[in-house]
């Protein structure tokens, strides 16, 4: 019996050391560490609450983001989400957090701040308001239904987007932002029926520095395609548009008041590159700021007299202001004539035939694109933003950014009251500008001195006593940019 016993006895701790071995591999299983690369997808809802972010027990979009490691998926289940603003996150330029509707789901955003960097919005219908503020965000494939896209942070990206039927309000307005791409968007239809002293505009530009606005469909826009504005009076710097189509009212209703194809006569803009670009119905007002370049453009209606225009067709201008014989167009490249569309009542600005749109070119100084706004190759002798298949040549476009380095103040020099900024700069193909930053502004484009140097004088009143790191930032005629490496300065 107790033989009988202890053999029991050792048979249940052998079963218990087994069990106990097996539990302890599960449990190693279970903790082990996400590899490298594999990824993590979090759910929310409209009304998720708690911090799980599973399929079957979904948290709030802010807790989500949150949440979410570098390069996860947030999936959005069906509903309308009430306005939020989603913070923190830890997503990465290299690995973004992804925010996308669940498959199959209609997940409706109403107003959205975004403050979380390296945020990628795929695919996401807002019906009101949409704020970037952060840093690295990309908006994709998304639709703005009735509402606009407000870019105000950092290295931002708006790509492949539809945005459509606002009401005094933008379709895309980039204020107080640097470094942002917009490509590939169709903005539409935005009127003026709400009396709220804001004006719709497809896209509107203020205070921001190295803006590209390329390959977009805009029209439709109450009083604008694009425009340029004064905004808090930081100035505009760098901005590039080029390879879109653009009109102003293609028909004239209550809903849309006729107003302006573009209207890019802001005086505080410095270094603006206009090429490529077909412009439609309503009037073309260009200014004469410095370092503008207007290059290969085709211009239903030219409403300006004197501008630095050039390799480009007008349709038709201001006779009143301008006379009979408009003299821009005796010279430069430039030359009258009516360029016929595919169909311009739904602004399709491709062209029916390639010889409306030829020009002899008389500058090399402005670089074209290397494709047009269907990705085709461009021609050196075809204005606007459409060159027919196989009528353009393969070319590679500039992609050389230029060089930059602050030479003077030293970094860690103490200053106060009025800095003289120096920096040196050059590119492979020609310097558009030189322009310096400080604590997330610009504070203002520099001067080429006789040396060669870049040099800009400014005040350090308004700017609390502390420490702050500069950067000179370089911009060529093609656009590409590059910022220097930080000098560190404490004013007192």
């Amino acid at each position: 019996m107790g033989w009988e016993n202890n053999r029991v006895h050792a048979l249940r701790v052998r079963v218990v050391a087994v069990c106990a071995a097996a539990a302890l591999i599960l449990l190693g299983v279970l903790a082990r560490p996400t590899p490298a690369g594999a990824a993590t997808t979090l759910y929310a809802s409209p009304g998720g609450t708690g911090s799980a972010c599973s399929s079957a027990s979904p948290c709030s979009l802010p807790t989500a983001v949150g949440a979410a490691p570098a390069g996860a998926t947030v999936q959005l289940g069906a509903g309308t989400y009430p306005s939020l603003t989603v913070k923190g996150g830890h997503g990465s330029a290299a690995a973004p957090v992804t925010i996308r509707p669940a498959s199959g789901a209609q997940a409706t955003l109403t107003t959205v701040t975004s403050e979380a960097n390296y945020l990628t919005w795929s695919g996401v219908l807002v019906t009101a308001a949409f704020y970037l503020t952060g840093t690295g965000d990309t908006v994709t494939g998304a639709h703005v239904n009735g509402g606009g896209l407000f870019v105000r942070g950092t290295d931002a990206r708006v790509t492949g987007s539809l945005f459509e039927n606002g009401s005094s309000i933008d379709g895309i307005q980039v204020g107080n932002a640097y470094g942002v791409v917009i490509e590939g968007n169709t903005v539409r239809n935005y009127n003026q029926a709400k009396a709220n002293g804001m004006h719709a505009d497809c896209i509107q530009i203020f205070d921001s520095a190295n803006v590209v606005v390329r390959r977009n469909n805009l029209s439709n826009c109450y009083n604008s395609g694009l425009i340029l504005s004064v905004g808090a009076g930081h100035g505009i710097y760098g901005v590039t548009i080029e390879d879109n189509f653009i009109s102003g009212c293609i028909v004239v209703t209550s809903s849309c008041g006729g107003g302006s194809v573009v209207d890019l006569r802001e005086p505080s803009t410095v270094g603006l590159v206009l090429r490529d670009n077909t412009l439609g119905a309503g009037p073309a007002r260009l200014g004469t700021q410095p370092g503008t370049v207007a290059d290969r453009n085709i211009i239903g209606y030219l409403a300006d007299c004197s501008l630095p225009l050039t390799d480009s067709i007008v349709g038709s201008w201001n006779t009143k202001l301008c006379g009979a014989t408009l003299p821009l167009l005796q010279s430069g490249g430039n030359r009258a004539g009516t360029v016929r569309f595919a169909d311009p009542a739904s602004n399709d600005l491709h062209l029916t035939a390639a010889s409306d749109a030829t020009v002899k070119p008389v500058t090399a100084a402005v670089p074209r694109a290397a494709t047009d706004i269907d990705g085709d190759a461009t021609s050196a002798t075809i204005a606007g933003a459409d060159t027919p298949k196989g009528t353009g040549t393969a070319t590679t476009s500039d992609a050389t950014p230029p060089r930059t380095a602050i030479s003077s103040p030293k970094t860690g020099s103490t200053v106060t009251g009025t800095v003289t900024l120096v920096a040196t700069a050059s590119d492979n193909v020609g310097l558009s500008d030189v322009i310096f930053r400080a604590a997330g502004l610009t504070l203002g484009a520099a001067t080429r001195a006789a040396d060669g140097t870049y040099r800009l004088t400014a005040s350090t009143a308004g700017f609390p006593k502390g420490a702050y790191a500069v950067t000179a930032v370089a911009r060529d005629v093609a656009g590409n940019y590059t910022t220097s490496a930080p000098v560190a300065l404490t004013l007192r």
